[in-house]
Protein backbone atom coordinates (compact mmCIF):
# COMPACT_ATOMS: atom_id res chain seq x y z
CA UNK A 1 0.00 0.00 0.00
CA UNK A 2 1.29 3.41 -0.63
CA UNK A 3 -1.67 5.84 0.00
CA UNK A 4 -0.79 10.02 -0.15
CA UNK A 5 -2.37 11.29 2.73
CA UNK A 6 -1.45 14.86 3.65
CA UNK A 7 0.68 17.73 1.39
CA UNK A 8 3.76 19.87 3.55
CA UNK A 9 5.63 21.75 2.34
CA UNK A 10 6.45 24.30 4.99
CA UNK A 11 8.50 23.04 7.30
CA UNK A 12 11.98 23.68 8.48
CA UNK A 13 15.03 21.26 9.05
CA UNK A 14 17.29 21.94 11.58
CA UNK A 15 19.44 19.84 14.09
CA UNK A 16 18.49 19.14 17.62
CA UNK A 17 20.72 20.14 20.77
CA UNK A 18 19.16 19.14 23.75
CA UNK A 19 15.95 18.10 25.57
CA UNK A 20 14.92 21.04 28.15
CA UNK A 21 11.92 19.18 29.20
CA UNK A 22 9.12 17.15 27.82
CA UNK A 23 7.65 19.84 26.17
CA UNK A 24 10.74 21.93 25.01
CA UNK A 25 13.40 21.28 22.60
CA UNK A 26 16.33 23.07 22.23
CA UNK A 27 17.34 23.30 18.24
CA UNK A 28 19.40 25.21 15.55
CA UNK A 29 17.52 26.02 12.68
CA UNK A 30 19.13 28.17 9.98
CA UNK A 31 22.39 28.63 12.01
CA UNK A 32 20.18 30.39 14.85
CA UNK A 33 19.40 28.98 18.57
CA UNK A 34 16.47 28.54 19.39
CA UNK A 35 13.18 26.41 20.71
CA UNK A 36 10.89 23.67 19.76
CA UNK A 37 7.54 22.68 21.09
CA UNK A 38 7.16 19.26 21.26
CA UNK A 39 3.31 17.30 21.83
CA UNK A 40 4.18 13.96 22.47
CA UNK A 41 4.86 13.10 26.14
CA UNK A 42 6.74 9.47 25.41
CA UNK A 43 10.70 9.61 25.92
CA UNK A 44 12.04 9.55 22.73
CA UNK A 45 15.14 8.94 23.26
CA UNK A 46 16.14 7.34 20.01
CA UNK A 47 15.00 10.48 18.33
CA UNK A 48 14.96 13.46 20.60
CA UNK A 49 18.75 13.62 21.30
CA UNK A 50 21.62 16.08 19.85
CA UNK A 51 22.87 15.47 16.29
CA UNK A 52 19.31 13.81 15.08
CA UNK A 53 17.97 16.43 12.32
CA UNK A 54 14.24 17.53 12.62
CA UNK A 55 11.68 18.61 10.71
CA UNK A 56 9.89 21.19 12.07
CA UNK A 57 6.44 22.75 11.50
CA UNK A 58 5.43 26.10 12.27
CA UNK A 59 2.70 27.21 15.09
CA UNK A 60 1.10 30.30 15.70
CA UNK A 61 0.05 31.01 19.50
CA UNK A 62 3.01 29.71 21.65
CA UNK A 63 6.30 31.26 22.69
CA UNK A 64 7.71 28.82 20.82
CA UNK A 65 7.47 28.93 17.14
CA UNK A 66 8.15 25.66 15.74
CA UNK A 67 6.59 22.44 16.32
CA UNK A 68 9.20 19.45 16.56
CA UNK A 69 7.07 17.08 14.18
CA UNK A 70 9.59 14.93 12.86
CA UNK A 71 13.02 12.66 12.81
CA UNK A 72 14.98 12.61 9.18
CA UNK A 73 16.04 9.16 8.35
CA UNK A 74 17.39 9.77 4.50
CA UNK A 75 15.16 10.48 2.32
CA UNK A 76 12.08 10.16 4.54
CA UNK A 77 11.05 11.34 8.18
CA UNK A 78 9.68 9.69 11.09
CA UNK A 79 6.50 11.13 12.57
CA UNK A 80 6.98 11.91 16.33
CA UNK A 81 3.81 14.52 16.31
CA UNK A 82 1.08 13.05 17.63
CA UNK A 83 -1.24 15.46 16.08
CA UNK A 84 0.27 14.91 12.92
CA UNK A 85 -0.36 11.32 13.81
CA UNK A 86 -4.31 12.08 14.73
CA UNK A 87 -5.02 14.39 11.67
CA UNK A 88 -3.02 11.47 9.46
CA UNK A 89 -6.11 8.87 10.81
CA UNK A 90 -8.37 11.33 10.66
CA UNK A 91 -7.79 11.63 6.88
CA UNK A 92 -6.80 8.39 6.26
CA UNK A 93 -10.78 7.53 7.45
CA UNK A 94 -12.30 10.37 5.42
CA UNK A 95 -10.58 9.32 2.22
CA UNK A 96 -11.92 5.04 3.19
CA UNK A 97 -8.18 4.07 2.96
CA UNK A 98 -8.48 1.66 6.71
CA UNK A 99 -10.48 -1.46 4.60
CA UNK A 100 -11.64 -2.53 7.99
CA UNK A 101 -12.94 1.27 9.13
CA UNK A 102 -14.67 2.35 5.83
CA UNK A 103 -17.88 4.72 5.91
CA UNK A 104 -17.19 5.97 9.61
CA UNK A 105 -18.38 9.01 10.91
CA UNK A 106 -16.72 11.00 13.75
CA UNK A 107 -19.26 11.98 15.91
CA UNK A 108 -16.97 13.64 18.69
CA UNK A 109 -13.76 14.28 19.85
CA UNK A 110 -12.23 14.04 23.57
CA UNK A 111 -14.90 12.07 24.38
CA UNK A 112 -16.11 12.05 28.10
CA UNK A 113 -16.82 8.64 29.60
CA UNK A 114 -16.76 7.61 33.62
CA UNK A 115 -15.29 4.48 34.52
CA UNK A 116 -17.25 3.04 37.66
CA UNK A 117 -14.68 0.28 38.26
CA UNK A 118 -11.92 3.09 37.31
CA UNK A 119 -9.51 2.86 40.75
CA UNK A 120 -7.17 6.08 41.89
CA UNK A 121 -3.90 6.19 41.21
CA UNK A 122 -2.41 4.57 44.21
CA UNK A 123 1.19 5.73 45.99
CA UNK A 124 2.98 3.44 43.92
CA UNK A 125 6.71 4.28 42.88
CA UNK A 126 5.56 4.43 39.14
CA UNK A 127 2.55 6.69 40.41
CA UNK A 128 4.91 8.95 41.92
CA UNK A 129 7.23 9.44 38.83
CA UNK A 130 3.60 10.10 36.86
CA UNK A 131 2.65 12.87 38.89
CA UNK A 132 6.50 14.38 39.20
CA UNK A 133 6.38 14.30 35.64
CA UNK A 134 3.10 16.05 35.16
CA UNK A 135 3.75 18.35 37.90
CA UNK A 136 7.10 19.47 36.61
CA UNK A 137 7.32 18.50 32.96
CA UNK A 138 10.50 16.23 33.80
CA UNK A 139 11.58 12.74 33.89
CA UNK A 140 12.32 11.42 37.20
CA UNK A 141 15.65 8.79 37.48
CA UNK A 142 14.99 5.90 39.75
CA UNK A 143 17.46 7.15 42.58
CA UNK A 144 15.32 10.67 42.23
CA UNK A 145 11.69 8.56 42.97
CA UNK A 146 13.30 7.25 45.76
CA UNK A 147 13.82 10.41 47.19
CA UNK A 148 10.13 11.41 46.34
CA UNK A 149 9.04 8.78 48.21
CA UNK A 150 11.01 9.81 51.58
CA UNK A 151 10.29 13.60 51.10
CA UNK A 152 6.13 13.47 49.73
CA UNK A 153 3.56 11.12 49.25
CA UNK A 154 2.08 12.34 46.03
CA UNK A 155 -1.58 11.06 46.01
CA UNK A 156 -4.58 12.27 43.77
CA UNK A 157 -7.33 13.17 45.62
CA UNK A 158 -11.15 13.59 44.48
CA UNK A 159 -10.81 16.91 43.62
CA UNK A 160 -7.50 17.13 41.52
CA UNK A 161 -7.64 18.32 37.35
CA UNK A 162 -4.46 17.64 35.84
CA UNK A 163 -3.48 19.14 32.00
CA UNK A 164 -1.11 16.82 30.95
CA UNK A 165 -0.18 18.16 27.84
CA UNK A 166 -0.33 21.34 25.96
CA UNK A 167 -3.37 20.00 24.23
CA UNK A 168 -5.18 19.95 27.63
CA UNK A 169 -6.54 16.33 27.57
CA UNK A 170 -8.17 15.98 31.21
CA UNK A 171 -8.13 12.67 33.38
CA UNK A 172 -9.91 13.34 36.83
CA UNK A 173 -11.45 11.12 39.49
CA UNK A 174 -14.88 12.07 40.67
CA UNK A 175 -15.98 9.86 43.75
CA UNK A 176 -15.04 6.26 42.96
CA UNK A 177 -15.52 6.39 39.18
CA UNK A 178 -12.81 7.58 36.88
CA UNK A 179 -13.43 10.24 34.74
CA UNK A 180 -11.11 10.45 31.38
CA UNK A 181 -11.36 11.78 27.44
CA UNK A 182 -10.88 9.11 24.60
CA UNK A 183 -9.93 10.32 21.25
CA UNK A 184 -12.90 9.65 19.38
CA UNK A 185 -16.93 8.54 19.35
CA UNK A 186 -17.10 7.27 16.56
CA UNK A 187 -20.34 5.59 14.35
CA UNK A 188 -19.51 2.52 12.17
CA UNK A 189 -22.22 0.39 10.72
CA UNK A 190 -24.91 1.86 12.66
CA UNK A 191 -22.39 0.62 15.58
CA UNK A 192 -20.28 3.19 17.95
CA UNK A 193 -16.86 2.83 18.94
CA UNK A 194 -14.63 4.52 21.81
CA UNK A 195 -11.48 5.08 19.84
CA UNK A 196 -8.00 5.62 21.48
CA UNK A 197 -5.48 6.76 19.29
CA UNK A 198 -1.48 5.74 21.09
CA UNK A 199 1.83 6.84 19.64
CA UNK A 200 3.82 3.88 18.80
CA UNK A 201 7.41 5.56 17.31
CA UNK A 202 9.54 3.11 19.47
CA UNK A 203 11.30 0.47 17.65
CA UNK A 204 13.24 -2.87 18.24
CA UNK A 205 14.81 -4.30 15.01
CA UNK A 206 11.85 -4.35 12.67
CA UNK A 207 8.83 -4.00 15.73
CA UNK A 208 7.41 -0.66 16.09
CA UNK A 209 6.50 -0.01 20.10
CA UNK A 210 4.70 1.08 22.66
CA UNK A 211 4.91 2.85 24.99
CA UNK A 212 8.81 3.65 25.58
CA UNK A 213 8.49 4.45 29.28
CA UNK A 214 5.92 3.59 32.10
CA UNK A 215 2.86 5.18 31.38
CA UNK A 216 -0.12 5.37 34.09
CA UNK A 217 -2.12 7.37 31.27
CA UNK A 218 -1.97 4.36 29.09
CA UNK A 219 -2.89 1.82 31.88
CA UNK A 220 -6.09 3.95 32.77
CA UNK A 221 -7.19 4.55 29.02
CA UNK A 222 -6.77 0.68 28.25
CA UNK A 223 -8.42 -0.16 31.54
CA UNK A 224 -11.64 2.35 30.91
CA UNK A 225 -11.75 1.23 27.03
CA UNK A 226 -12.47 -2.67 28.83
CA UNK A 227 -14.38 -1.70 31.13
CA UNK A 228 -17.05 0.20 28.53
CA UNK A 229 -16.96 -2.49 26.12
CA UNK A 230 -20.43 -3.57 25.52
CA UNK A 231 -21.52 -0.96 28.14
CA UNK A 232 -25.27 0.79 27.25
CA UNK A 233 -24.18 4.18 25.91
CA UNK A 234 -27.06 5.73 28.36
CA UNK A 235 -24.79 4.87 30.65
CA UNK A 236 -21.96 7.39 29.53
CA UNK A 237 -22.09 11.18 30.23
CA UNK A 238 -21.94 13.57 26.90
CA UNK A 239 -24.39 11.60 25.22
CA UNK A 240 -27.30 13.16 25.45
CA UNK A 241 -25.27 16.17 24.28
CA UNK A 242 -24.01 14.31 21.05
CA UNK A 243 -28.05 13.25 20.77
CA UNK A 244 -29.29 16.99 20.75
CA UNK A 245 -27.00 17.88 18.13
CA UNK A 246 -27.78 14.81 16.15
CA UNK A 247 -31.52 14.64 16.26
CA UNK A 248 -34.38 12.65 18.11
CA UNK A 249 -33.87 9.14 15.77
CA UNK A 250 -29.80 9.68 16.67
CA UNK A 251 -30.93 10.44 20.35
CA UNK A 252 -32.96 7.14 20.33
CA UNK A 253 -30.48 4.90 18.81
CA UNK A 254 -27.36 5.82 20.70
CA UNK A 255 -29.55 5.39 24.36
CA UNK A 256 -30.89 2.10 23.15
CA UNK A 257 -26.98 0.68 21.75
CA UNK A 258 -24.10 -0.88 23.07
CA UNK A 259 -20.95 1.16 23.28
CA UNK A 260 -17.57 -1.10 21.68
CA UNK A 261 -13.94 0.06 22.27
CA UNK A 262 -10.95 0.29 20.22
CA UNK A 263 -7.17 1.15 20.24
CA UNK A 264 -5.28 2.23 17.31
CA UNK A 265 -1.30 2.68 17.04
CA UNK A 266 -0.07 4.26 14.42
CA UNK A 267 3.85 3.59 13.93
CA UNK A 268 5.18 6.94 12.45
CA UNK A 269 7.90 4.98 10.76
CA UNK A 270 8.41 3.65 7.37
CA UNK A 271 11.17 0.22 7.80
CA UNK A 272 8.74 -1.95 10.25
CA UNK A 273 5.79 -4.68 9.71
CA UNK A 274 4.47 -5.20 12.84
CA UNK A 275 3.40 -3.65 16.13
CA UNK A 276 4.26 -4.99 19.79
CA UNK A 277 3.43 -3.70 23.22
CA UNK A 278 6.75 -2.58 25.12
CA UNK A 279 6.29 -5.49 27.69
CA UNK A 280 10.03 -4.54 29.49
CA UNK A 281 9.24 -0.48 29.59
CA UNK A 282 5.57 -1.45 31.31
CA UNK A 283 4.70 -5.08 31.96
CA UNK A 284 1.10 -3.80 33.27
CA UNK A 285 -0.12 -2.26 29.54
CA UNK A 286 1.62 -5.80 28.04
CA UNK A 287 -0.91 -7.49 30.45
CA UNK A 288 -4.34 -5.11 29.47
CA UNK A 289 -3.79 -5.03 26.18
CA UNK A 290 -4.16 -9.12 26.12
CA UNK A 291 -6.95 -8.30 28.59
CA UNK A 292 -8.26 -6.49 25.92
CA UNK A 293 -8.27 -8.35 23.17
CA UNK A 294 -9.99 -11.52 25.01
CA UNK A 295 -12.73 -9.47 26.19
CA UNK A 296 -13.62 -8.29 22.59
CA UNK A 297 -11.74 -4.52 22.25
CA UNK A 298 -10.29 -4.61 18.74
CA UNK A 299 -6.86 -3.54 18.50
CA UNK A 300 -5.48 -2.10 15.63
CA UNK A 301 -2.63 -0.35 14.04
CA UNK A 302 -1.45 1.44 11.28
CA UNK A 303 2.10 2.55 9.61
CA UNK A 304 2.80 6.03 8.56
CA UNK A 305 5.78 8.00 7.51
CA UNK A 306 6.72 11.31 6.10
CA UNK A 307 8.49 11.34 2.15
CA UNK A 308 10.59 13.69 1.94
CA UNK A 309 10.75 14.02 -1.91
CA UNK A 310 7.05 13.75 -2.25
CA UNK A 311 6.61 16.08 1.08
CA UNK A 312 3.79 13.93 1.77
CA UNK A 313 2.70 11.81 4.64
CA UNK A 314 2.34 8.54 3.32
CA UNK A 315 0.12 5.37 5.09
CA UNK A 316 2.54 2.75 3.86
CA UNK A 317 0.20 0.08 5.98
CA UNK A 318 -3.91 0.14 6.97
CA UNK A 319 -3.58 -2.97 8.62
CA UNK A 320 -0.09 -3.58 10.21
CA UNK A 321 -0.03 -6.77 11.97
CA UNK A 322 -0.17 -6.86 15.94
CA UNK A 323 1.73 -9.45 17.71
CA UNK A 324 0.26 -9.94 21.57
Amino acid sequence: MFKPIIKIENFEIGEIMQRINKFVVKVRIRNKITFAHLNNTGRLEEFVRKGRIGIFLPIKGRKTKFRLSMIKENSYASIIDTSLQMKSFEIALEKGYLSWFRGVKILKRNFKIIDTNGTRIENTRMGREYIHELNTNTYMNESQIDKTRMEHEYKITNDTRIDYTNETRINKFVGNSYESLIDYLIEYKNKFYLVEIKSAVMKKKNLAMYPDCPSIRGQKHIKALINMNGNQLKNIQEWQRIGNMNGNEFNKRITTNKIYSMIVFIAGMKNINAFTPNKDADPKIYELLKEAKRKGVKIKAIQIYFDLRRKEVILKNDNLKVIL
